[in-house]
């Protein structure tokens, strides 16, 4: 499993200007992890509540074609997340709440906008990436025509200015907030975390395992967590309260980003015992709970 997963990634793990603003750039992410939680459940933003492993495989594989870095891909997800749900709650309510039209007419239409927004569903995704990749500042920006392009290879052909158009309608969507972070950012944080001599560990050889196993956290998102909710409960089905409720921990970035480190760890055979206690005194994450997530998203990769 090491040999397939590979090391293909590399940072600067011991970075003076990083390790001197480490605790207030600590608590920026502790603050926005709760903030994207509150936000989202202020919103009725539910997480992949649209999303398919099948759309999110697509996305990583668009990112790949597009040379595009593994922050890209991830941010794409999140900002395409975010705008599927909020457009699926406009346009719901646009159809279904119209005064005085007839089940049927609604239903037609309903139909209507659900055979556009498919066609429109990989300019979209690319549109995404677009903001994801501009916010990340990469060497790779893509631009309109690079996504116009990339359309007419897929047989979907449009214009310029429909791409343009594009990009502010998933903007103006998603009220023009780019969420200021993902489970990578808080990957790269904690990794950083366990560069300690008396560790021992190729923090490179962690951090390229963390993103094939976060890849396999997003697409089977659903499967984790359901997962996840019998391991606590002993049940399978959630009461709309307990889905509810529940939601603070599918958006929890830093437990996430955790359970992926320490899975990486065990993947990669990375003294996995001294990674989980480290992240523990960092994080404050009871170890049983760290421990069973993260066995959780082991347990579907080995199965795969």
């Amino acid at each position: 499993m090491t040999s397939a997963l590979g090391s293909q990634y590399k940072k600067n793990w011991n970075h003076k200007i990083v390790d001197l603003y480490q605790e207030n750039w600590w608590k920026q992410l502790q603050l926005h992890n709760k903030q994207s939680y509150k936000e989202r459940i202020l919103k009725n933003v539910t997480p992949w509540f649209i999303l398919t492993p099948q759309v999110i495989q697509l996305i990583f594989l668009i990112s790949e074609i597009l040379h595009q870095p593994p922050e890209v891909r991830y941010l794409t997800i999140e900002i395409f997340d975010r705008f599927l749900t909020c457009q699926y709650l406009q346009l719901y309510a646009y159809v279904w709440n119209k005064p005085g039209a007839s089940i049927e007419n609604s239903q037609r239409q309903w139909d209507r906008v659900v055979d556009r927004v498919k066609h429109q569903l990989i300019l979209r995704a690319l549109t995404c990436m677009q903001l994801a990749s501009k916010l990340v500042n990469t060497s790779e920006i893509l631009t309109p025509v690079a996504i116009m392009n990339f359309l007419k290879h897929a047989n979907q052909d449009f214009t310029e200015q429909s791409i343009i158009s594009s990009e502010r309608r998933v903007f103006e969507t998603i009220q023009f907030k780019i969420p200021f972070s993902h489970p990578l950012t808080y990957v790269e944080f904690l990794i950083q975390q366990l560069s300690d001599p008396q560790i021992d560990i190729d923090l490179d050889s962690l951090y390229s395992t963390s993103i094939k196993v976060l890849d396999v956290a997003y697409i089977q998102h659903h499967e984790i967590y359901l997962k996840l909710f019998h391991l606590i409960t002993g049940r399978w089905e959630r009461t709309p309260r307990e889905r509810q409720e529940f939601l603070a921990v599918e958006c929890d970035n830093i437990y996430l980003a955790c359970a992926v480190i320490v899975c990486a760890a065990d993947i990669s055979e990375a003294n996995s015992k001294n990674v989980i206690i480290k992240l523990h005194q960092r994080t404050g994450i009871p170890l049983n709970d760290l421990q069973g997530l993260s066995s959780i998203i082991t347990e579907l990769i080995v199965s795969e």
